[in-house]
């Protein structure tokens, strides 16, 4: 009889989704998981089927009562890879991750230890810039980190991850007359070095992906599935942290002044307070968080402005109010470059 197991199972989980209290956390449904040309021969070869549903990913093997899985008769390393694309284009907006190019991804891996039930894909708590590769599809993508072809460049591969070891020394030109680029598909990950540049962790790919977020390489060991249990795999990406920035649009007749925004009960801490023109003469009170703030789908505090509102004609203060005020519009979510580092802001417009 014919029987299949799982062999590996892959989830993601989103900060952004804060899940209630009590509640079971869900899995982040928003990825494509496809094999690579050359892992999907193998997924052929070694009778592996697939599968992807409520966020999560599963390779099965196959077992019959004849005989073992092929799986079982390995003698070497063989390591599968997967390409992990986003479908939803406000994924960035919301994510703790800035890729600055089309060509820039993560690399998550199956070889960091760990005691939990969920063994993670990445060395810290959630996905950081660690994993960042920058993925080439061909030599001219590479081109454009080389100076010129007389560089002297070292090139270092993680074959199965047993660490980087070098595999090539010399000259640009030699390094691709050596390797033409069917041959790097076959290495993985490799780490250049060079005088003109900084160490650049690159990956090939067979063609270009859209909405490319990440590349997933599964690692198996002969004797694996020595106890024919499935091994559990998890990848966490943190929210985007966003200065909140309220642009509180004036009355002709009336003015508003001593401005305070809550969290709750708690009050903010606001950047000092200035005017700013939004076009056709309006003017509007611009609050500032002066820390940025974490993203989430649903907020469990109620956020407030209180103000003093001064009639202009009268010359008095008439009232003090507060009035709910909106949380961002995943849709309007800027970001901007400081120095070395990316900043997000999230512009709301508040009619009082």
């Amino acid at each position: 009889m014919l029987h299949f197991k799982k062999l590996w199972s892959v989830q993601f989980f989103h900060k952004y989704y804060k899940v209630q209290q009590n509640k079971d956390i869900q899995p982040y449904q928003g990825f494509v998981i496809s094999p690579s040309a050359s892992t999907l021969e193998k997924i052929e070869s070694y009778g592996l089927t697939l599968k992807q549903k409520n966020g999560e990913f599963i390779v099965f093997y196959k077992e019959e009562n004849t005989k073992p899985s092929l799986l079982k008769t390995l003698t070497r390393p063989e390591q599968f890879v997967f390409t992990i694309c986003y479908n939803d284009s406000l994924f960035l907006n919301y994510s703790a991750i800035d890729l600055k190019t089309i060509n820039e991804c993560f690399l998550l891996q199956n070889t960091y230890s760990s005691s939990t039930v969920r063994k993670p894909l990445h060395p810290n708590e959630q996905l950081d810039d660690e994993q960042k590769v920058i993925t080439i599809y061909g030599y001219a993508d590479l081109d454009k980190f080389i100076e010129n072809d007389d560089s002297i460049i070292s090139v270092f591969a993680d074959l199965y991850n047993n660490g980087f070891a070098e595999i090539f020394n010399g000259s640009y030109a030699e390094f691709r007359q050596k390797y033409p680029f069917n041959d790097l598909l076959q290495l993985g990950c490799l780490k250049l070095k060079s005088n003109e540049s900084d160490v650049l962790n690159f990956y090939p790919l067979e063609s270009r992906k859209r909405n490319l977020f990440a590349i997933l390489e599964l690692d198996f060991r002969p004797g694996s599935l020595a106890g024919d249990e499935p091994l559990h795999y998890a990848a966490t990406i943190g929210a985007k942290h966003v200065t909140w920035r309220y642009n509180i649009v004036e009355k002709e007749e009336v003015a508003f002044s001593d401005f305070k925004i809550y969290a709750g009960k708690s009050q903010l801490s606001l950047k000092g307070v200035r005017t700013a023109d939004l076009g056709n003469g309006v003017r509007a009170v611009v609050l500032e968080t002066s820390s940025p703030i974490e993203l989430c789908e649903t907020y469990d505090i109620d956020y407030e402005v209180e103000y003093s509102l001064t009639d202009i004609k009268a010359g008095r203060q008439v009232s003090k109010k507060r009035t709910a005020l909106p949380v961002p519009n995943l849709d309007r979510i800027k970001v901007s470059k400081n120095l070395d580092r990316f900043d997000a802001y999230s512009d709301m417009y508040i009619y009082l």
